[in-house]
């Protein structure tokens, strides 16, 4: 029941990528893929959603179940941008990074007193993710 919908979960991921010009880059790509996603979990999901994340972090075999489920995702993103042209290890880290930023915005998003879109949360954690590349240490 908690995963119920992963297949379409997945899906609107890689519709995302579809939707991104052919000559994006691979992290442009991914950010394609995460505003579609974002659609996956309107407003009205947001109680739903703070109370599977609590039932998940409390079971650790569910917790498990979630991290396999970020885990196929990235291969299923990794798959798409290969299918894009773009070679290894663009691939892998690109996915990769989609779906730790993918997780870091959707758990901001069900925090108590967030009220932005989950399409806003990811597009400022992208931000932050292309300022940290930036930075000059």
């Amino acid at each position: 029941m908690l995963f119920a919908g992963q297949h379409e979960f997945q899906q609107v991921f890689l519709d995302g990528m579809e939707a991104a010009p052919q000559d994006a880059s691979a992290l442009d790509t991914v950010a394609f893929a995460l505003q579609a996603a974002s659609a996956f979990f309107p407003d009205e999901r947001r109680p739903y959603a703070r109370l599977r994340q609590t039932i998940i972090v409390a079971t650790p075999g569910l917790h498990e179940r979630e991290l396999l489920k970020m885990a196929w995702l990235s291969e299923a993103i990794a798959g798409g941008l290969r299918g894009r042209g773009i070679a290894e290890p663009h691939a892998t880290l690109a996915a990769e990074t989609g779906v730790t930023v993918f997780g870091v915005a959707f758990r901001q998003w069900i925090a108590e007193n967030e009220e932005r879109s989950l399409a806003e949360i990811e597009v400022d954690i992208m931000g932050d993710l292309r300022a940290l590349s930036l930075a000059v240490h």
